[in-house]
């Protein structure tokens, strides 16, 4: 389980999460469900795919032409914002903004939720500023006490992702590998 663990970068990021612990008898019902929509991507998934891929040109007209780039940039973030609220399903669970550590396998965030190991937590997630967004049923395999500030929350949960489409998963290193060139640029910039 350890090297399956280390297979993927992992970062620090910021992102819109809900997560809720699913009983043994929804489970299945659940999967079912998470199974049959494997085929059905949504108008805004598929548009945020496209997006995602343009990222890796958006950074390199930023390294070539600063002043284009910040306007891409604005311009993306008013693309996102009306795109979450075109499409904005009011059956999605209330998502909060959460400091995680993520890969492509799994995430780690605080919460005062008391999660217990090999409980099932059913995740929604949503990827800023892309406004891609993500069902993912992942596991718990780790608990710990936040021994830091408890304004963010009692424990430290580490899940890894069980049931996550393979769309989603590449869409993870794709994200996951833009904001490692962004912080490669900015370190860069800030030796220069």
């Amino acid at each position: 389980m350890q090297t399956e663990r280390r297979r993927y970068f992992r970062i620090q990021d910021s992102i819109l999460l809900q997560a809720s612990a699913v009983s043994g008898g929804e489970l299945e019902r659940k999967l079912e469900e998470f199974r049959l929509n494997h085929q059905q991507f949504s108008s805004t998934q598929n548009l945020n795919l496209n997006l995602v891929e343009q990222l890796a040109d958006l950074q390199a007209i930023q390294e070539q032409m600063p002043e284009l780039g910040r306007y891409l940039v604005n311009l993306q973030r008013q693309v996102d914002r009306l795109t979450a609220v075109t499409f904005a399903d009011e059956a999605t669970p209330q998502k909060q903004e959460k400091q995680v550590s993520l890969s492509a396998q799994g995430i780690s965030f605080l919460t005062d939720e008391s999660f217990q190991p090999v409980d099932v937590v059913e995740l929604a997630l949503q990827l800023t500023p892309s406004g891609i967004q993500m069902q993912i049923y992942s596991r718990v395999v780790l608990v710990e006490e936040n021994e830091g500030n408890f304004e963010q929350g009692r424990y430290r949960v580490s899940l890894d992702f069980e049931h996550i489409h393979n769309a989603d998963r590449e869409t993870l290193i794709k994200h996951i590998h833009s904001k490692q060139l962004q912080e490669l640029g900015s370190k860069h910039n800030v030796a220069l």
